[in-house]
Formats: structure tokens, sequence, C-alpha cells
């Protein structure tokens, strides 16, 4: 099986060096694959993922990778067939919300800010 390893994240922010470009490279190469219309699901276990999870991957890879999964998540926002406030956790294929909505972890979307 696999998984998105969201928290990664606080390696790259921290400079902790715990993973390798490696880890990095191998990681986003199956997360691109794995990608559908509206990003990458958390795991092999459902084509559901969290927003801001989804996000924070963003940071592991190169421009490409950033821009793609940001590219997938403003499709899913202007495309999904449910009209509520914005939710965090959604279907990759379809784009309609699978539960939570209006949350302040929709701030992850702004984890890129800490990189910089």
């Amino acid at each position: 099986g696999w998984s998105l390893k969201y928290n990664i994240v606080w390696d790259k922010i921290y400079s902790l060096g715990l993973f390798g470009e490696e880890a990095y490279d191998s990681e986003t190469a199956l997360y691109a694959e794995k990608s559908n219309a509206y990003g990458t699901p958390l795991d092999c276990r459902a084509a559901y993922t969290k927003l801001d999870w989804l996000a924070w991957t963003s940071v592991m890879g190169d421009e490409d990778y950033l821009r793609s999964v940001f590219a997938h998540i403003a499709r899913m926002i202007r495309e999904t067939p449910d009209r509520v406030p914005l939710t965090d956790w959604y279907d990759t294929e379809t784009g309609k919300c699978v539960g939570f909505r209006n949350r302040t972890v929709v701030g992850g979307l702004f984890i890129t800010q800490l990189i910089k």
C-alpha cells in the first residue's frame, strides 16, 4: 500500500534533514502517478483526500509538482457539485464533499509561505 506522507512537511520547514531528496522525489513521483482529477487520495484505501494535507505535500517537490497540487485543488474548488462552504475532505475522482466543511484547517493551503 501507499499513503501521502504529509507530515514530512516539518522536515522541510525546519531543515531537519531526516529525509534525503531521493525520498521526496520518489514520493512525489508516486503521488503524481496516483493522482485523480481533483488530486491525490490520502492512501490506497479510498479516493478521498484532505485539502490541507494534500497542500502540505506540495513542499516535497519541485515547482512543477507544487503547481500541479494546487491546480488540482483549484479545479476541485471550481468544479465541485456541492454548494457548501469549502470542504477539506473530498473525493478526488468526483470533487464531491465527503464531510468536513468551513474549518480552519483550510489555512493549511498557505503552508508554502513557511518555506519562503
